[in-house]
């Protein structure tokens, strides 16, 4: 009787460290799930939600066209809300990723108008993506793509000029006095939410 009372204490006990083991365990993933989802945005580099914040606009414009059945300039009207994303992802890069100061950035919006920050943003992602592939197997190819990409969105003339405006600076390295004849040269070609609008569709379109 004894050997069977132990037995059954043996079994009562082990079950219920099993299911207390189960129920930490759900417990620690459900609270893990909720820490990730409170730090999704510090998880997510700025980089990579330049390209989402692309992406999206790319898709919007895509099914406003297929929806209408005709592409109209309108259709790549950017929204403001849209602009204003992609710019301030922009501006944490900057921030982050280069010599410039929250002055320096502020200054470059003032004098030029934050649409001009897309041109910078495209410049970043097609760098970026060099970047990318000069660590993989096909560098050579991985800038044509972006290069022509750049070429396709912006033009020959503005790229002929941005080049010069860098001064053989990367985004990372750009000086203030460089990124202001970038901006500028930026201003020159894009007056409105259509032509931005254009440019961003265009290029997200070719580099993805």
């Amino acid at each position: 009787m004894n050997n069977k009372n132990l037995t059954k204490r043996l079994v009562i006990t082990g079950l219920s460290l099993f299911f207390s083991v189960v129920f930490i365990s759900c417990s620690s993933k459900d609270l893990d799930s909720k820490r990730s989802d409170q730090d999704l945005y510090s998880e997510v580099t700025a980089l990579t939600l330049l390209e989402t914040q692309f992406r999206e606009v790319n898709e919007r414009v895509v099914k406003e066209c297929l929806r209408s059945s005709k592409i109209s300039e309108e259709s790549f009207h950017l929204r403001e809300e849209e602009l204003g994303n992609i710019v301030n992802t922009t501006k944490t890069l900057l921030l982050n990723e280069t010599e410039l100061t929250k002055s320096d950035i502020e200054e470059l919006e003032n004098e030029y108008g934050k649409e001009s920050f897309l041109v910078f943003s495209m410049l970043i992602l097609s760098e970026e993506s060099h970047q990318d592939q000069l660590r993989s197997s096909s560098g050579e190819s991985g800038w044509s793509r972006a290069g022509d990409c750049l070429f396709k969105a912006l033009g020959g003339d503005i790229i002929s000029s941005i080049s010069g405006a860098m001064g053989g600076a990367t985004w990372k390295t750009i000086s203030k006095y460089a990124a202001k004849k970038v901006l500028k040269e930026a201003a020159k070609k894009f007056l409105g939410p259509v032509g931005l609008g254009i440019a961003a569709v265009e290029f997200t379109a070719c580099m993805w």
